[in-house]
């Protein structure tokens, strides 16, 4: 508990779900909280159910320049949780013209990272990055249309987005050896990311399948606030775990961080002990 002390973390979809449950324990652990949403009101409201230090900031990650704005707002940070996840049956663009499950799902956490690492302390500075087993059900996918704009199936884009998320974690931590990066599987969580499944699918997924928020938050805490000495890995239950064998294909992965790099205009910072 004495680590959070003073550790500022920030949360992406910190409003509802695994993120108000993250959000909750690190502050009330003593930790400052930075909990990050798209919805004003809906922070607003999430921040005065929290019994502790907390922050509020304004970011869309369907929204480029959104995240831009939010990181002018971040002074100094410890910790950064990318959190925030959805799911959609139907295929929208977002502004920056990506379908919008990638977006929010990779791309916007891609380039928040890029923007935030510059402002991570030098001490145990550490990344989390929520995926899902969902990784497992991915095809190899088509570099021509990552979009899916031509095949576009709610749930393909979903696994395919937790593949993603996976890459990113295995190629951020190959870059940057100085940054403790993880990535998580939460379990099937009984959020509102279920809300656009039919509800003769949606029903018994959440009454048999599903944990609850708080015990989905558990794996991102503990690798938020305890002591880890493992990064680079595929996190199940507070444990490290084996992925799938196409999210361990290290050169898909490093040509999936070149095509997110142009995609999003980021650019990341030379830092000491960068593998570049």
């Amino acid at each position: 508990m004495a680590k959070l002390k003073g550790q500022t973390i920030a949360v992406t979809g910190g409003n509802s779900g695994i993120g108000f449950e993250t959000c909750k324990v690190l502050a009330e652990r003593g930790a400052h909280v930075i909990l990050m949403g798209r919805d004003e009101h809906r922070c607003l409201r999430a921040a005065e159910q929290i019994n502790g230090h907390v922050k509020i900031v304004v970011c869309d990650l369907a929204d480029f320049a959104s995240v831009r704005r939010a990181v002018e707002r971040i002074d100094k940070l410890h910790v950064l949780i990318n959190n925030a996840g959805m799911h959609s049956s139907q295929y929208k663009e977002t502004v920056d013209g990506f379908e919008q499950t990638l977006q929010v799902n990779h791309l916007g956490h891609y380039l928040l990272t890029s923007l935030l690492l510059p402002k991570m302390s030098s001490n145990d500075p550490r990344v989390i990055n929520l995926s899902s087993r969902a990784h497992e059900n991915s095809p190899t996918p088509d570099f021509d249309d990552l979009n899916l704009k031509t095949r576009y199936r709610g749930i393909r884009a979903y696994c395919q987005s937790k593949l993603f998320n996976i890459w990113f974690t295995k190629t951020l931590d190959e870059k940057y050896p100085q940054v403790q990066t993880n990535a998580v599987h939460p379990g099937v969580i009984a959020t509102g990311i279920f809300r656009n499944l039919p509800w003769i699918v949606r029903t018994p997924i959440l009454k048999f399948f599903t944990k609850t928020p708080e015990e989905g938050a558990k794996t991102s805490i503990h690798l938020a606030a305890d002591d880890i000495d493992v990064s680079g890995r595929y996190w199940r239950d507070e444990k490290p775990t084996n992925e799938s064998k196409l999210a361990k294909d290290a050169a898909l992965a490093r040509r999936f961080w070149d095509w997110s790099l142009k995609a999003t205009g980021a650019r990341w910072p030379t830092v000491e002990g960068a593998n570049g």
